[in-house]
């Protein structure tokens, strides 16, 4: 089972530089390839918990994460018509990454593993 929970969120405003945004402890996700583009930034998340950013108006938009938790991460995708997450990528710790093709703007939650 898993379980939804409410963490801090911080906003982003558009910008091109790559990885900005990010600091210790922080799931931070971007619109673009390589970091740029900063989306929204998770800090201190909790581990095992599900944080639905599509809920919050970032779903199918990410491209590119940077992971400065010091866990794996799990993005899922929304399955509307089962009702139920996918798993679509896993992301080590301290890793910055641009997504596959096949997975890029379809995430819709991510998971700090513990």
């Amino acid at each position: 089972m898993i379980a939804l929970i409410d963490i801090s969120v911080t906003p982003a405003s558009a910008t091109t530089e790559n990885w900005e945004w990010c600091q210790g402890n922080e799931i931070c996700l971007y619109d673009g390839a390589n970091g740029t583009n900063h989306l929204v930034t998770y800090a201190d998340p909790t581990c095992n918990h599900l944080i639905n950013f599509g809920l919050s108006g970032y779903g199918d938009r990410t491209t590119s994460v940077w992971n400065t938790t010091g866990h794996p991460l799990r993005l899922y995708n929304w399955l509307a018509n089962i009702k139920e997450f996918s798993l679509i990528q896993g992301i080590g710790a301290g890793v910055q990454m641009t997504l596959n093709p096949t997975v890029d703007n379809i995430a819709d939650a991510v998971e700090m593993a513990c």
